[in-house]
């Protein structure tokens, strides 16, 4: 099963959420999301 919403403070190490510009929160959502997907199929989805 995939998340629908990520929660970012869940997925930052040594590192607070407003250290960060929206435009690269947006980009660390994008990135995890496709980890995530990659995961959940096994398999690599975006070469």
């Amino acid at each position: 099963m995939l998340l629908k919403e990520v929660d970012l403070e869940q997925y930052l190490f040594g590192t607070a959420m407003q250290d960060f510009s929206d435009k690269e929160k947006d980009r660390v959502r994008e990135l995890l999301r496709h980890e995530m997907t990659e995961i959940f199929y096994s398999k690599n989805i975006y070469d």
